[in-house]
């Protein structure tokens, strides 16, 4: 298959990368939590642990990604245990989702002039085990 050129419009330079690692950045410090590889590629939920083993919930009851909308945590699991690739892809999509989300969010709540308000209730369902 031939590489295909992407339009400068469509490129990700160094410039635009850089920008959006120092926003990613900027709103973990403001939101009090790391946006590690570790975070971005696992999130808070261990699903390696034997108490997903039959847990038949999405990972996350509330998202309406294609990983949450169709298998399970126990299935996760079992594709974590196995080392099954589409593991690490569909904890990828779900764990893409959820950040795309919360950028929408950050910057709907930047617009009407709110990030104080945003970043107490993101703190507060956090403490409470909402993702």
């Amino acid at each position: 298959m031939p590489y295909r050129q992407c339009p400068v419009s469509e490129r990700h330079d160094s410039v635009s990368a850089q920008l959006s690692l120092t926003v990613a950045w900027w709103l973990s410090l403001q939101l009090g939590f790391p946006l590690t590889n570790k975070t971005l590629r696992f999130g808070d939920l261990r699903l390696r642990n034997a108490r997903y083993k039959t847990d038949e919930r999405p990972v996350d009851e509330t998202c309406s990604c294609t990983t949450c909308q169709g298998f399970s945590r126990a299935y996760l699991h079992h594709l974590d245990r196995c080392g099954e690739m589409l593991g690490p892809m569909l904890t990828s999509i779900h764990n893409l989702h959820y950040y795309l989300n919360l950028m929408k969010e950050a910057r709907d709540a930047l617009d009407v002039g709110d990030f104080a308000g945003f970043a107490k209730r993101f703190k507060d369902d956090r403490a409470r085990g909402v993702h």
